[in-house]
């Protein structure tokens, strides 16, 4: 294997030490996952970029950081070959994933009020209560995404064949990405097949789009925005913390009601459906 650019070995240092903090702090997927009930109930968006940094089981970070060195130097010769350009393509390819994936698990999680809707009057099938159940309970950890992303972008800047993350094997470039998202899905079930998938259309995405804004004055600005809103947040958090008229806990207490209405829906329209089918048996006799 060619020798690691020094912004991949830099992106691996730094998923090692979060990964040993979270060892070693004795954190949770409550503490540190992406998931509904954190991410909006909660008010907590920033696990939308923070839980893919976060690898809880040694085995979990192990694996992506093997896809990833696995790549070697072709997702930063992919962007244009310069190490800000990586980062940045990083940046945008976090961004897209954690959004794509919590935008996945609130429509599944919704989905028999989907098919309610689409159906009126016929009870949704018994499958959408299983899915949405899992989908609201579902908390998704780690860097999975955005090496599939970079896997997509290598694929489209490749007119060849490109590696597998894992086997040693070569592909043609177009059916590399699916085939690994395939595979690991059949070799690691409890893997979050959403979250790869939102990888890879990031991939497209960035792809399509995101290299263009690869500028330096593009990246300044990005920068400062950030800044900004942070800055913003945090005093807002300190306003909030400093006193109150206890709004805050109505608004979250609402907010907590309307998720956990996908999952209170799917229970009640497995049972109706189980409720019909008696009936149905009934009236046969």
């Amino acid at each position: 294997m060619a020798p690691l650019p020094p912004a991949t070995l830099a992106t691996l240092v730094a998923l090692a030490v979060i990964h040993a903090g979270c060892k070693a702090g004795g954190r949770t997927h409550e503490d540190m996952g992406m998931s509904i009930a954190a991410c909006l109930t909660r008010r907590q968006p920033g696990r939308v970029l923070t839980a893919q940094l976060v690898h809880l089981d040694t085995l979990h970070f192990l694996l992506n950081a093997f896809a990833l060195a696995s790549l070697g130097g072709a997702p930063q010769a992919a962007v244009g070959g310069h190490a800000v350009q990586y980062f940045v393509a990083t940046a945008e390819l976090m961004c897209l994933t954690g959004a794509l994936t919590l935008a996945g698990l609130a429509l599944l999680a919704r989905l028999p009020l989907l098919a309610d809707r689409l159906r009126p009057g016929t009870p949704a099938p018994p499958w959408t209560a299983a899915v949405a159940d899992r989908a609201a309970r579902s908390c998704i950890v780690g860097y999975s995404g955005i090496i599939f992303g970079w896997f997509q972008l290598v694929a489209l800047a490749s007119g060849g064949r490109v590696p597998l993350p894992v086997g040693g094997w070569t592909v043609p470039a177009l059916w590399g990405p699916t085939l690994s998202l395939l595979a690991c899905a059949v070799i690691i079930p409890q893997s979050s097949a959403l979250g790869h998938a939102a990888g890879l259309v990031s991939g497209v995405l960035v792809w399509a789009v995101g290299l263009r804004w690869l500028t330096p004055g593009a990246v300044v600005t990005l920068a400062v925005w950030g800044a900004a809103v942070a800055a913003a947040r945090f005093q807002a958090a300190r306003a909030e913390a400093s006193g109150g008229d206890g709004g805050g806990d109505e608004e979250a207490g609402q907010r907590a009601g309307l998720l956990d209405a996908a999952s209170a829906q799917a229970r009640a329209a497995a049972a109706a459906a189980a409720m019909a089918r008696a009936a149905a048996a009934d009236g046969e006799r």
